[in-house]
């Protein structure tokens, strides 16, 4: 395989001093078919080839996208033999969302399938330059990053179990979870993403997991050992959820629907009096879920109600 350097010489002693294949081959030490190809027959090195391909890609908010994927689900593969950009997830909307931004961003028509052996939406691009391109580069959009980032390692979870404390007065208080998190073993990215949520006024937490190094975990239904720590950066504050819902969201529907159902969670703590009357004379006698399921209200937010009026109107558990 011939260098790129030889090309490019080649080609400047062919404009600009006019030489034949003969000399320029004597000069630098090159076959002459291989000269002759370039500079008669407009032929272009590989890795030539490949360079311009790069130069022509542009790093804009699809490529943000596609750069925030490939750090949770998707993954490159760079090798002398084989170079791949590949998500593996079990979302079909997410693989489809993928596959768009990769295909708008390098004008290519990225390889979409379903692996019925283990339930997998994947898709495949097969290019070099593009996931040199991809491995080389910094994102020039963060919030694009994050999309591609939370789609991939992101979820977000509202609890529907009866829990909470006691209180001094042996009363027990109902709480409910509401969390939107991003799971990663890079824990210098997480930092520099809790700083960027910081610069929005966002407070966000990060935790250890409690999987140990050599665990097995089991993750889509395949067992894993772990093999480095895991980290949860964790959103968990009303004006969390609010900003994360206008500027970042989840592309998968079921995720956004549980962003969705967090959000509606606050609203529902405004309640119409009647309702509030009907838990005051209720709980306690029937269990909450029947309560939920009468007045329409999420399990949630009726632990959470309860929790509230036990202070300000003292009504007690059953």
């Amino acid at each position: 395989m011939h260098s790129i350097e030889n090309y490019d010489r080649a080609m400047k002693m062919r404009s600009e001093s006019g030489l034949g294949a003969k000399s320029i081959s004597k000069n630098l030490n090159v076959p002459i078919g291989a000269v002759s190809n370039w500079i008669y027959l407009g032929f272009v090195p590989y890795d030539k080839q490949n360079q311009i391909k790069k130069q022509k890609l542009i790093n804009n908010d699809h490529f943000s996208y596609v750069k925030g994927a490939t750090q949770g689900d998707g993954y490159l593969s760079i090798s002398p033999s084989q170079y791949r950009v590949i998500l593996k997830v079990k979302d079909k909307d997410f693989a489809e969302f993928f596959k768009m931004s990769l295909d708008t961003w390098t004008d290519e028509n990225s390889i979409i399938k379903f692996k019925e052996s283990t339930k997998e939406w994947m898709v495949i691009l097969y290019r070099r330059h593009v996931a040199e391109f991809v491995n080389e580069n910094e994102v020039s959009n963060f919030i694009e990053f994050l999309k591609g980032f939370y789609d991939a390692e992101g979820y977000a979870t509202i609890s529907d179990k009866n829990w909470g404390w006691i209180r001094k007065d042996g009363t027990k208080c109902f709480k409910y979870s509401r969390v939107i998190g991003l799971v990663n073993t890079n824990l210098e990215l997480l930092k520099k993403i809790k700083e960027f949520y910081a610069k929005n006024e966002v407070i966000v937490s990060i935790y250890k997991m409690s999987s140990k190094i050599g665990d097995l975990r089991k993750i889509k239904g395949r067992g894993f050992v772990v093999k480095n720590d895991c980290w949860t950066l964790n959103i968990q504050n009303r004006k969390g959820f609010e900003w994360f819902y206008k500027n970042i969201g989840f592309r998968i529907g079921r995720k956004q629907e549980k962003v969705i159902e967090i959000l509606k969670s606050f609203s529902e703590e405004k309640w119409p009096e009647k309702d509030i009357e009907f838990l005051i004379n209720i709980y306690g006698k029937i269990s909450a879920k029947e309560i939920s399921k009468a007045l329409g209200h999420s399990l949630p937010s009726v632990y959470h109600k309860a929790c509230r009026l036990r202070i300000t109107r003292g009504i007690k558990n059953g």
